[in-house]
């Protein structure tokens, strides 16, 4: 009788700092004197929050630590302007803020907030007894529209459809201001939208995702008959590296005992 082997078993285990702790930086963040000090009075939106490792040198390739630091992305709507807020997890004050050129990616609620007033204004309100339009999100998410002064002024794209043909019909800008912006039925590059299908997911019916930021590594372990034959720190796409984010990461990626790469998918 042939011997059979040993079941493969996986242990998962949470590593650094959970999402509702980032939250919590993030609730008191423009409550803090030392935020209004540095940032001034304005109109702030946190659009996302993060755990970063400290920038050690001397750390790299050991065994890492929980991550102490955090990086919170807010959008100043009154000086229309994104600012990079960095700082301690467990002490959020005092922190450094910088400006930065980059909008960052549009999120869940900004989307659904554009929806709102988009629905509300004249144009796309539904009339007596009407449904209300159908939307989806185009690409790109972000209609580029720059001030006097240089600033770039955030406004999201809306796209809306037939829902009885599936044919896109017209691409809206709406300012997080509350503007809503007309391009006489063209996309806001000049082009008709989406050339006949739609470029993007019905948004009617959508489900938020994690946001960019959001908290989530585990340390995995898969073992046989007791023998470790993997271990790595595996970082969901939400926190994984890069401005945009990217897919799934191994890091810390050992193969019996023995340290292989980081991988990104």
């Amino acid at each position: 009788m042939a011997k059979t082997s040993a079941p493969l078993t996986v242990e998962m285990r949470p590593f650094g700092p959970t999402a509702e702790e980032l939250a919590k930086v993030g609730r008191t963040l423009f409550r803090d004197k030392a935020f209004r000090r540095i940032a001034g009075n304005g109109e702030y939106r946190l659009l996302g929050i993060e755990a970063r490792d400290a920038d050690d040198p001397e750390r790299k390739g050991r065994t890492p630590r929980p991550p102490e630091l955090y990086r919170a992305t807010v959008y100043d709507r009154t000086h229309a302007r994104t600012l990079l807020v960095d700082g301690r997890i467990d002490r959020p004050s005092p922190m450094t803020i910088a400006e930065s050129g980059d909008q960052p990616p549009v999120t869940f609620e900004e989307f659904s907030e554009a929806v709102e007033r988009l629905r509300a204004h004249a144009a796309f309100a539904p009339g007596p007894g009407g449904a209300a339009v159908s939307v989806y999100r185009p690409m790109p998410a972000l209609v580029g529209n720059l001030n006097p002064d240089g600033r770039s002024r955030r406004v999201i794209a809306v796209g809306t459809y037939s829902s009885t043909t599936r044919r896109p019909q017209e691409i809206a800008g709406v300012d997080v201001a509350g503007e809503v912006l007309r391009f006489e039925g063209r996309g806001p590059a000049g082009s008709s939208p989406s050339g006949g299908s739609i470029c993007g997911a019905p948004a009617d019916s959508s489900q938020p995702t994690a946001a960019k930021g959001t908290a989530g590594q585990v340390w995995v372990t898969v073992k046989q008959g007791g023998q470790t034959i993997w271990r790595f720190l595996a970082v969901r796409p939400a926190a994984s590296s890069g401005l945009r984010g990217s897919g799934i990461e191994l890091r810390y990626l050992d193969y019996r005992g023995k340290r292989g790469l980081t991988c990104r998918s």
